[in-house]
Parts: structure tokens; sequence; C-alpha cells
């Protein structure tokens, strides 16, 4: 005699899912109810929407603008908030210890300043303790690339080093929760650039000296 084909065994409908959860819903973990929740949308056949990011706003740099460096020295207080920036912008490749560079604050204090606010805006955090240490010193060097085909400002972070209470510097990796907090006014900073000055020319340079020593 043929042995009977067992029947396949049915698949749950999305009621009995749903029950099964409603059942053991006191004990399930968040992890555990997400994933019944998926179950029942696959048996129903529903699929979960995907939410579209709305494109930002895009900010242009002044024409003729090409890409540059700027290296910065942050100052973070006793109590972890930001207090004070130095910011130096490099003409050419950040590595060349020649590099002819420029104190934004004595040649282009308006995108001094609109950067200040930013890294400002980003370290207050009212949870004391997901600020940084205090008296944290940060040099942290940005490329602003500008796009040849739309003028768009794209600015990165490319390097991070921290000083904590006068101890050795050390260069950040970007898994580490310092580079992270120190990173994050970079998605704001294009804006600061809107209106950036061309590099100063040599004789621009030697009257801002001239002027900085005579202080």
């Amino acid at each position: 005699m043929k042995k009977a084909k067992k029947s396949a065994p049915k698949a749950k409908t999305s009621k009995e899912v749903k029950a099964t959860g409603k059942k053991a819903g006191k004990e399930l973990t968040p992890i555990q109810k997400a994933q019944l929740a998926r179950a029942a949308n696959k048996a129903s056949g529903k699929k979960s929407k995907k939410k579209v990011k709305k494109p930002g706003h895009v900010f242009k740099a002044p024409e003729g603008t090409k890409p540059f460096f700027v290296r910065t020295l942050l100052a973070y207080g006793k109590d972890g908030l930001f207090t004070d920036m130095k910011a130096v912008r490099i003409k050419g490749n950040a590595k060349n210890p020649d590099a002819k560079t420029v104190d934004l604050a004595m040649w282009d204090p308006d995108t001094h300043r609109k950067m200040a606010i930013r890294f400002a805006g980003a370290s207050f955090v009212r949870n004391e303790a997901k600020r940084l240490p205090g008296g944290t010193m940060v040099q942290a060097l940005f490329r602003i690339a500008i796009s040849r085909d739309t003028g768009a400002i794209k600015v990165g972070l490319k390097e991070v080093k921290v000083k904590v209470n006068e101890k050795k510097a050390k260069l950040l990796e970007k898994k580490d929760p310092m580079y992270r907090a120190i990173r994050k006014p970079v998605k704001f900073m294009a804006a600061a650039f809107t209106k950036i000055k061309d590099f100063p020319s040599a004789a621009d340079l030697k009257a801002l000296l001239k002027a900085k020593e005579a202080e």
C-alpha cells in the first residue's frame, strides 16, 4: 500500500499571528514584538512603506571658489560646553608643512563667526553626562569641497585630535563617541561658507601680519 502523503503545514493567517503576539505580549521583548509585526504584515501581503528623505537645501559657494581645508582648534569649558575657536584656512594640501595659511578671525570674521555658532549649538546637551569632558581641546581638520557643476558646498571631517586636561593629544577613530560629538555640526556647516572670501593675496597677507604685530 502507498503511504499517504503528509500535507504541508498551513501558513498562519495575519489574525493568527496577531493573536499569538497578544497572548505572549507580556513576555515578549520589543525586538520579538517587532518580528511578530513584520510576520503579520508578510502574512497579510502588506509591505512596509519606506520613508523618502526630502532633499535638504543646497548651499552654494561664491563663484570661482576652489576646494580648501580649514583646521580648527576648539576649546570646551569645565562644563563641557564650547567656549572658543581658532580657525585657519589652508591653501593647497593640508599635509604640506609649507602650505600658505590665514587666520579666519582676522581675514574673514563673518565666516569665522558662522562656524563658531554651529560648534556652540552642536555642543549644547542638557544632560551633562553626554557632554565632552571639561577642559577638552580639539584639533579638527575639515575639507570644504565645491561642486564644479553646481557650486554646491560639501563639508567633510578628515581628522580629529583631542587633548583633555593637558594630557598628550590623541588621534580619534570614527567610532569614538567623542569623534561623533565633534562631527555633529558638520551637516550644518555648509551654510557657514556661502560668503567665504577668496584666499588673500601676498600683499594682503603682509598687511595682516603687520596688523597682528602692531597689536
